[in-house]
């Protein structure tokens, strides 16, 4: 009895009531009693009490695998071309080209230009003294005093009849006259005056370019001559005639089947109400054709079954995960 079948058996007990969801499981219990598979060797992580948990087989998963097989190796084969000819006119020098010198003579232009004929110079001028007449009064003759006889006027001049002559001491005034002359008002001096250059407007030919020689090119002399030559050269060429190859599809395991512990339905956490909507799921994905009794029943596992492997589920119970496939809530 495979591993496979245990499972599907103890999934069908708890279902059937053979087993309670909270019957105690002696791990060192052999249920197969002669696979020495044991239920027990790993209980599932996280469990929630009310659940029940069967030991399911998750399915390997494969994939197709394309590969080409082949079938005759690759050949060559040799082919040899003959070489071709053409008829082609070819130019051929008959008198190499040369050069000659060519004078290039001169060539001129007329220019205008002023020229000094008198270059600018400095000379001194004279510049003569001015006057003016001014009046002025001078002094002729100083103020000055003198002594005079006294008048014998009402001036009591005598004392007495004893006494000497009476002298008295009399001023004098300054004379004066008025004069008029001419004086000097600026001395004579002398100037620097500038007497500018004195120019001529001339016209002249002057060599505008002076004469050379230029190298003048004296073409080659050609003909055109017809000759015969080789367009392609002889070869052999090497055709590959391609490996022959046939595609083989083949199915490659990626991961293998493996058991795991997963939460199933059981008269714990089930209803006929709800078996009788995983009937009408399974009915509408074409795999029940039994009737919609709410009974968990031998046609409904292998219906259920069936399904899981068309989807490449886990089988071993019917998980939560088949009811979220199938769209059935508890």
């Amino acid at each position: 009895m495979n591993n496979k079948k245990i499972y599907s058996t103890i999934v069908t007990a708890i279902l059937a009531g053979g087993i309670s969801a909270h019957a105690e499981i002696n791990p060192n219990t052999n249920i197969s009693g002669s696979t020495g598979y044991n239920v027990a060797d790993q209980f599932p992580t996280d469990a929630k009490a009310g659940e029940c948990y069967a030991r399911v087989i998750l399915p390997a998963k494969k994939e197709m695998i394309k590969t080409q097989v082949l079938v005759s190796e690759a050949t060559e084969k040799l082919k040899t071309i003959p070489a071709t000819y053409k008829t082609v006119s070819q130019t051929v020098v008959v008198k190499e080209a040369s050069e000659r010198l060519v004078p290039v003579p001169a060539t001129y232009k007329t220019i205008t230009e002023n020229i000094v004929t008198k270059p600018a110079e400095t000379r001194l001028v004279r510049v003569p003294a001015t006057y003016k007449t001014i009046t002025e009064r001078i002094m002729v003759k100083p103020a000055s005093t003198k002594w005079k006889a006294g008048d014998g006027g009402s001036t009591i001049t005598k004392v007495d009849h004893s006494t000497g002559e009476v002298l008295c001491l009399v001023e004098e005034p300054a004379v004066y006259k008025t004069v008029t002359k001419r004086v000097v008002a600026t001395p004579a001096t002398s100037r620097e005056e500038m007497i500018p250059a004195v120019t001529t407007t001339i016209t002249k030919r002057v060599v505008d370019q002076p004469a050379t020689y230029k190298k003048v090119m004296i073409p080659a002399e050609t003909r055109t001559v017809q000759i015969r030559q080789e367009a392609t050269p002889a070869r052999t060429v090497a055709t590959v005639v391609p490996a022959q190859y046939t595609t083989v599809t083949a199915e490659k395991i990626v991961t293998a089947e493996k058991p795991t512990w997963a939460p199933i339905l059981c008269k714990t956490n089930t209803t006929p109400g709800v078996v009788r909507r995983i009937q009408t799921a399974l009915k509408a994905k074409g795999h029940y054709n039994g009737p919609i009794d709410g009974d968990f029943g031998r046609g409904t596992t292998n219906a259920v079954s069936k399904y899981q492997r068309a989807n490449g589920q886990a089988q071993g119970g019917l998980t939560f995960a088949t009811l979220r496939s199938l769209g059935v809530s508890l």
